[in-house]
């Protein structure tokens, strides 16, 4: 006869890989996340991407190269540079509006719902900035750089720091089926005299609470559909977790096997 002790869990392990694919389907009330991308010298997109441009000033012999990309893992990035003895003017920026929400049974539970991630940026020649930000239902991450004639504490950046990072942040306004939205954007520019170059980064990350979700079977934290954040749900770590347990108990149960 199974030990009763492997059977209950095994009873509860069963009822909450149901409880997970029942809440795994998209809220319909979701919308999509909205994305836009640019590069000096190429083509906008309104989609996850990336955008390359360049360009020189006629017979002067300055140039400029920029890109910037946006993935539906919510990264966002853009770089660029101009050169030569009248360089053309380096630019590119992406954003995204992304929109989450903790699906369950019942409405307005406070969340254990966390963020992370990492914002960077650097400027340097005559003229040149760059920014990144991540914004989010209670609070921001703000970074700039800027080099040049506008640096210092009155230009664009004050004293905003070129670099931060979020590690796991308490979103302390989360409730269950309530929709939010999280803005991530990065820019940058450089003009003026040849040797301009910038560079902007954003990668945040959304986690619910694996014990908050264990204490609340039946929720899961669901984005806008055209995103694919890639770390996985506080579900599939229970369930990682779980199977580790029943593990254990069945390496117990054949040891006590041999040494009876």
């Amino acid at each position: 006869m199974a030990d009763p002790r492997l059977r209950k869990f095994l009873v509860a392990f069963a009822a909450l890989i149901a409880a997970t694919v029942s809440a795994e389907a998209p809220a319909a009330t979701i919308p999509s996340a909205s994305v836009e991308v640019t590069a000096e010298g190429g083509t906008p997109i309104l989609t996850f991407g990336t955008v390359n441009g360049s360009g020189c000033n006629g017979l002067t012999g300055g140039c400029e190269s920029s890109t910037a990309s946006a993935a539906s893992n919510l990264d966002v990035s853009t770089s660029g540079s101009n050169s030569g003895p009248n360089p053309a003017n380096a630019a590119g920026s992406a954003d995204i509006t992304a929109f989450y929400e903790i699906v369950g049974p019942a409405g307005n539970i406070p969340v254990t719902l966390y963020i992370s991630g990492s914002a960077s940026t650097s400027a340097s020649g005559p003229d040149t900035e760059a920014l990144a930000y991540i914004m989010y239902s209670s609070g921001a991450l703000y970074t700039c750089s800027s080099a040049g004639s506008i640096a210092g504490p009155t230009g664009p950046c004050g004293s905003e720091p070129n670099s931060g990072s979020l590690d796991s942040v308490l979103i302390t306004n989360a409730y269950t089926n309530e929709l939010f939205d999280l803005s991530v954007q990065v820019s940058g520019s450089t003009s003026g005299g040849p040797g301009g170059s910038f560079s902007a980064l954003v990668d945040p990350v959304l986690t619910l609470d694996s014990t908050w979700l264990a204490d609340h079977p039946g929720y899961s934290l669901e984005f806008s559909s055209n995103v694919s954040p890639v770390p996985l749900p506080a579900a599939a770590w229970l369930l990682l977790s779980g199977l580790g347990g029943l593990g254990a108990v069945a390496r117990k149960k054949r040891k006590r096997a041999a040494q009876g």
